[in-house]
């Protein structure tokens, strides 16, 4: 990033623990929190942290709205979004032409915890997430993975990804599909997502035997 931010948003914040945290590195920013649920919102405020209620798609608050941001992140909520597309297309009002979005949510290529979740709509490898991105004229920059998340059990499957405010270029676009999205890397995951379905539904089992 080449400079240090003025306004940063984080969408769908929680308590604001996390939103606490990028103030207390970027100390001169203006940091705010967007969050749907009235407890987290009121939780986050008894603690001083200047969180707002509303949901992106939604009818936002002038607190929100009166700003454009030089980075706006979430953490673990695009999956959960009914179209990932669509909500950055309505991220995208909010940020400064030359600003950042950052995204973390689960990455697919390893079943875990996350195929669990009802509540997850979406389950995403690297490629998949840049793509939604393109589709919603974010130019990607960097996806890695890394520990960060919720659950104690399942930090090393999650992926961020950057994005900068302006559509991809034909250049960056990828020629090929990555080596995972072959026909055998895919029935191979396809298998492993499975044998974790049948894995747990054994567990209790499992348990009981050892414990004998």
């Amino acid at each position: 990033m080449p400079h240090k931010p003025e306004f940063v948003l984080e969408v769908g914040c929680g308590n604001g623990s996390a939103l606490q945290a990028v103030q207390s590195i970027w100390k001169e920013a203006k940091c705010i929190g967007l969050e749907p649920v009235t407890t987290a919102v009121s939780a986050a405020q008894k603690n001083g942290i200047e969180v707002y209620q509303g949901i992106i798609g939604g009818e936002l608050p002038e607190e929100v709205t009166k700003h454009k941001y030089d980075v706006i992140y979430s953490i673990h909520v695009i999956e959960h979004t009914q179209n990932p597309v669509e909500f950055l297309n309505n991220i995208k009002p909010l940020l400064k032409p030359s600003g950042y979005v950052i995204i973390t949510c689960p990455n697919s290529l390893t079943p875990n915890l996350e195929i669990m979740r009802t509540d997850h709509n979406f389950s995403m490898t690297p490629y998949h997430l840049k793509e939604i991105a393109r589709k919603a004229e974010f130019t990607p920059l960097r996806n890695t993975l890394c520990p960060g998340g919720g659950e104690d059990l399942d930090y090393e499957y999650n992926q961020p990804l950057v994005c900068l405010n302006k559509p991809s270029s034909i250049e960056s676009k990828p020629k090929n599909l990555p080596s995972y999205l072959s026909d055998l890397a895919r029935a191979n995951l396809f298998d492993a997502r499975k044998k974790y379905f049948e894995n747990f539904d054994n567990l209790d089992s499992e348990i009981q035997k050892r414990m004998e």
